[in-house]
């Protein structure tokens, strides 16, 4: 798992370094830590992704070439997550180091802990 931070809860949202993490079920008591697996985080170009509960502002710091597919790290504030793409959809979105993309995490993909 590449995406883990610690987290605090506030009402039933994990909160990482300030950003508000909507769940798809409310969590148990004692959770500390908030993952995201890197094939769960999905990218696209400013504006792509329209009235979902986890879009972010990113800026795309790294891309890694991994064979069958590439590595793309980015930056939300302060926290560095790291995103999955093929080689395909990493030049059809046209997705480069230094630019600022929208990406979306599902709230079925925030696994508390």
């Amino acid at each position: 798992m590449k995406n883990v931070f610690p987290s605090h809860f506030e009402d039933t949202m994990p909160v990482v370094d300030e950003i508000e993490l909507k769940l798809e079920i409310p969590p148990g008591k004692d959770k500390h830590y908030v993952a995201i697996r890197a094939e769960d985080i999905i990218v696209g170009q400013e504006g792509f992704f329209q009235d979902s509960p986890n879009v972010f502002q990113r800026r795309v710091l790294n891309i890694m070439d991994m064979g069958i597919y590439h590595q793309v790290s980015v930056g939300i504030g302060e926290i560095l997550t790291k995103a999955i793409l093929t080689k395909r959809n990493l030049f059809e979105m046209n997705i480069m180091e230094k630019r600022d993309i929208d990406g979306e995490i599902r709230p079925s993909a925030v696994h508390v802990f």
